[in-house]
């Protein structure tokens, strides 16, 4: 099926998410061209069992798992992820994971935090970036209760903005808890 969804709008639309899975189990999600502000593909709370490829992208936050544990005792999961052959430029991120800690915590714009749940079997496959910030995103800045497990990026190459030279990735990992 061919689709192509455009706004002629002249204002600018905010979440343009390229597409979202969420909730969903055995997804394909192939040969597409998204050019957006938001994430080109976002693997929301309880996807599993999906595969991506041959994905071309642009101005977007890149290919992402998360948000996940947002919201106080939800169980989020993200399983068994292959995203493969992605053509990401001019993006904020390339491949990214972004999982909210295990506590509630808050600032005046965000709020949120204090779910738990895991990613698990994860694999970004030929990823070819071109001008992007951050070719590889991890921020799993959970506390105890979320856990991030074998995730694989393999055969990444291209190149980034000079926005955070001469890095071309980002991990923030969570440390151990506070000892009482």
């Amino acid at each position: 099926m061919d689709m192509q969804v455009q706004s002629i709008s002249v204002a600018t639309a905010p979440n343009t998410d390229g597409w979202d899975v969420y909730r969903s189990d055995s997804v394909v999600i192939q040969d597409s061209i998204i050019n957006n502000t938001d994430d080109c593909v976002s693997f929301k709370p309880n996807a599993t069992n999906v595969i991506v490829q041959g994905l071309q992208c642009s101005g977007s936050h890149g290919i992402s798992v998360g948000s996940l544990g947002q919201y106080v005792n939800e169980v989020d999961i993200v399983e068994n992820i292959y995203v493969y052959n992605i053509s990401m430029s001019d993006a904020s991120d390339g491949a990214r994971i972004k999982v909210w800690p295990g506590v509630e915590s808050g600032t005046a714009a965000l709020n949120g935090g204090g779910g738990s749940g895991y990613v698990k079997n994860v694999t970004y496959d030929t990823f070819k970036n071109y001008n992007n910030d951050w070719a590889i995103e991890l921020n799993q800045c959970y506390e105890q209760s979320n856990q991030t497990l074998y995730v694989v990026f393999k055969n990444m190459y291209g190149t980034t903005s000079t926005k955070y030279e001469p890095d071309v990735g980002t991990l923030v990992c969570s440390g151990t808890a506070p000892q009482t």
